[in-house]
C-alpha cells in the first residue's frame, strides 16, 4: 500500500495492490484514515489494482475521450459530433 497526502490541497490518495486489496484485515487498517479524513475535512481516493490488460483500457479510454469509436476490425473512426457529445 503506498499512501500519498497533500495538506496543501487536503487529499489524501491510497494506492493498494490485488493482495492489499483481497485482504480483509488492509481494508480493515483503513478506517482510521477514513476517520481522520473526515475530520480534517480531506478528500480520500483508494485507487486498487485491476486486473485487465492496462495499456489496452486506457487505449480504449483516450479514444472515447477524442470523440473516436474502436469499430470490431480495430480500426478506429470518428463519431459525429452529436453522437461524441451525447456520451
Amino acid at each position: 500500500m503506498n499512501l500519498t497526502v497533500n495538506n496543501e490541497s487536503k487529499y489524501a490518495i491510497v494506492w493498494m495492490n490485488n493482495v492489499e486489496k483481497d485482504d480483509p484485515e488492509m481494508m480493515k487498517s483503513l478506517q482510521p484514515l477514513i476517520e481522520e479524513c473526515k475530520e480534517k475535512k480531506y478528500r480520500l481516493v483508494i485507487f486498487e489494482s485491476g486486473e485487465q490488460d492496462l495499456v489496452e483500457k486506457t487505449s480504449d479510454l483516450l479514444i472515447h475521450n477524442r470523440g473516436l469509436e474502436r469499430v470490431e476490425n480495430e480500426d478506429v473512426t470518428v463519431l459525429p459530433k452529436s453522437v461524441a457529445k451525447s456520451r
